[in-house]
């Protein structure tokens, strides 16, 4: 991935300066700009480096302000004004600091290196990138779709392209849950820039109708267990209205892959089933990893249904005490007087409930796979409540 700081390293364009704070300029590129129009919005989805040359439109202080905020905006990733010419004869100090305010990179360009120059040196940069990026991205798919562990002559290659094969790793599984919703340029560069801002050589991977996301240990992130670093992007997504479902593993390295991409994957598609928008571990789930495993949830439901009967879903308030009752019996041991206890209410109100339940389900609590298939029936309903719509 290109980013703004690499501008000046490109062979031929060295005589372009950073003028604002280094810290902004590790934004990724997409793509070059010339902005001469004067509403650029409708033609930014975020990544693009704004060229401004002065020709064709004349730039004042309130122009040039809001330009920057329609660049932040749309997350463009850096602005670059032409200089020396008669249309901008030098970059004002003001311009400088309203960038500086605007948290934007701000380059300078010499008018006398041809902007065709730059243009082409930038973009033949970006494409040989992105070369680069499909070919990790091959290989790791290689190594995804492999159900076997990769031989060590495989583990050496992806060392060869840059891909650390004895760090930790922790694997996410971004789902949208609305496409439509956004161009899907704008999620791509939101999900790249978050792997350039954690310093990730992984490439982004489409997968199935999502993203994977892979990031290793390092010493900007010496441990990528901590979910608030995905949790993180998953509010910066949320705030620029990409509203996703994301599934998380990790393991000690990249041998593991194709059992994180597995776990990350089960994880992401049962939260979307059940938890539209949300995000977790997968461990998170514990048991209830098993029943995500289940790929059809009319199944589950049908469980559920033949278990529980009329209490499935039920809105009703005797119904909802019952289970509730059930859960607090359970977790006592079927003791009358310890669910009592816990629920604040007398032990004959909580043989009342159960012998309800027995009623309502022809089920028996005596019965010991009566018993296990009630606590299994009240645990997935919780998981298989119809996916809201974003």
């Amino acid at each position: 991935m290109i980013t703004v700081g690499d501008i000046p390293s490109i062979s031929g364009l060295e005589a372009i300066t950073l003028r604002t704070h280094s810290r902004l300029a590790d934004k990724v590129i997409r793509w070059p700009y010339i902005a001469e129009e004067h509403d650029l919005a409708p033609w930014l989805v975020g990544g693009e480096v704004i060229f401004i040359t002065g020709i064709n439109r004349r730039w004042s202080d309130e122009g040039f302000v809001r330009l920057l905020k329609v660049a932040a905006d749309k997350n463009a990733a850096a602005v670059v004004v032409l200089t020396g010419s008669n249309h901008i004869k030098e970059l004002k100090n003001s311009w400088v600091r309203y960038a500086q305010q605007a948290q934007m990179a701000l380059l300078e360009q010499p008018y006398s290196l041809p902007m065709v120059t730059v243009t082409e040196r930038l973009s033949n940069a970006i494409i040989q990138s992105t070369f680069a990026a499909r070919s990790k991205q091959w290989f790791l798919m290689q190594m995804i779709e492999n159900p076997e562990s990769p031989e060590p002559i495989t583990l050496a290659q992806a060392g060869d392209i840059g891909l650390p094969t004895q760090n930790r790793l922790a694997l996410a599984m971004v789902l949208p849950c609305d496409k439509s919703r956004h161009n899907l340029e704008s999620w791509q560069f939101a999900l790249r820039e978050f792997l350039n801002r954690c310093q990730s050589p992984f490439p982004l991977i489409e997968y199935r109708a999502g993203w994977l996301l892979c990031v290793p240990e390092n010493d900007q992130l010496p441990d990528v267990r901590d979910l608030s670093l995905w949790q993180q992007l998953h509010q910066q997504l949320q705030q620029a209205g990409m509203n996703s479902s994301i599934g998380l593993s990790d393991a000690p390295s990249l041998a593991k892959l194709n059992k994180l991409v597995f776990q990350a994957r089960q994880c992401s598609e049962f939260i979307h089933r059940h938890f539209l928008g949300q995000l977790f571990h997968h461990t998170t789930f514990g048991l209830q990893r098993l029943f995500a495993a289940i790929d059809d949830p009319l199944a589950l439901s049908e469980f559920c249904q033949q278990t529980l009967g009329p209490l499935h879903h039920s809105q009703q308030s005797d119904h909802q005490q019952i289970k509730l009752t059930l859960e607090h019996y359970f977790n006592n041991l079927g003791s009358l007087r310890g669910t009592a206890l816990q629920m604040g209410i007398h032990r004959n109100t909580v043989s009342g409930r159960i012998q309800k339940f027995e009623q309502l389900t022809q089920l028996s609590l005596d019965d010991a796979n009566h018993r296990l298939a009630i606590q299994n029936a009240l645990m997935i309903e919780r998981f298989i409540q119809p996916a809201q719509k974003p």
